[in-house]
């Protein structure tokens, strides 16, 4: 999970126990809408577990907003929209649009159930259609190389936009600023 003070304009959310939503589906994505987020909503309850259990259902919920918010922000709205508590909810950093909202039916993962995109609640029909045509790994970084670089190859900042470009480092900044943070506090 991000941490609480930690802003962003897009999220990958989880809703955990979707016994303890209080509000319908409908609801939900009017109120999502009507506070100006483009969303991406599908209710996994086809998941299995490491031992072929079903998992419980949840949702995914991937939230794009016009603005930069805190994660505190994010998460007390979703409390109220989805109408649970705070323990119900995980979210996580976006790093690609495109890989978050192909994650929801598993498209890239034939290991996984098949959902259909028709099981996606979207206010941007036509986004969706054209994300789940696009590669996923075309031009994107994972959080896993930015620690690599940082934790691993130790590349000081200079060294990373050198690495992977200036127009990265700056579409990818917020992530970098915060790994960089967790570094100085381990040092």
């Amino acid at each position: 999970m991000l941490a609480l003070t930690s802003q962003r304009t897009s999220f990958n959310i989880v809703i955990s126990d979707i016994n303890r939503v209080a509000r319908s589906r409908f609801d939900i994505c009017d109120s999502l809408s009507k506070n100006g987020f483009t969303y991406y909503l599908i209710k996994h309850d086809k998941d299995v577990d490491n031992q072929g259990q079903l998992k419980r259902p949840h949702y995914h919920l991937v939230l794009v907003a016009l603005k930069r918010y805190r994660v505190k922000q994010i998460l007390n709205m979703l409390v109220d929209i989805f109408n649970t508590n705070i323990e119900n909810i995980q979210i996580d950093e976006n790093i690609s649009l495109i890989a978050s909202v192909q994650y929801l039916i598993h498209l890239n993962d034939s290991n996984k159930y098949q959902y259909s995109s028709k099981e996606i609640y979207t206010n941007n029909e036509d986004n969706l259609n054209a994300l789940l045509l696009e590669n996923p790994t075309t031009n994107e970084l994972t959080t896993q190389q930015l620690i690599d670089f940082i934790f691993t190859q130790k590349m000081n900042r200079l060294e990373l936009i050198n690495c992977i470009g200036i127009g990265k480092y700056q579409h990818y900044r917020y992530t970098i600023n915060d790994l960089y943070e967790i570094a100085e506090r381990y040092k």
